[in-house]
């Protein structure tokens, strides 16, 4: 991806952006994926300095948020995911795509 981000990168990138702050077992969640992979994938962000994770204040759970340049860096990629998404509605046409991300989110969420 021209920003340097993969798709997974992007999309926790984006959720902690929306979200401002989440424990990371609910973006784990949210990304349905298991909660030790997303700490395999957090590990280059942390590394890049855009995500900071650290415990709660009870101490258990992790708490994991954007940096400024993790949000300097949505903001850079975001033009580009929307261009990527254009293209591919005018490549597919935009009711095939309308249909087959509806199609992804259902499996997503259990259908």
């Amino acid at each position: 991806m021209p920003a340097g981000l993969s798709v997974s990168q992007f999309s926790i990138l984006s959720l902690l952006e929306a979200y401002q702050s989440l424990k990371i077992t609910r973006l784990a969640e949210m990304l349905s994926m298991e909660r030790t992979t997303l700490v395999r994938a957090l590990k280059p962000l942390q590394a890049a300095g855009w995500v900071v994770a650290g415990r709660a204040d009870s101490g258990r759970a992790f708490d994991v948020t954007l940096s400024p340049s993790g949000v300097a860096k949505v903001a850079k990629a975001i033009p580009l995911w929307e261009d990527a998404q254009a293209a591919f509605e005018r490549e597919v046409g935009q009711d095939r795509a309308v249909r087959m991300r509806d199609e992804i989110l259902e499996l997503n969420l259990g259908g």
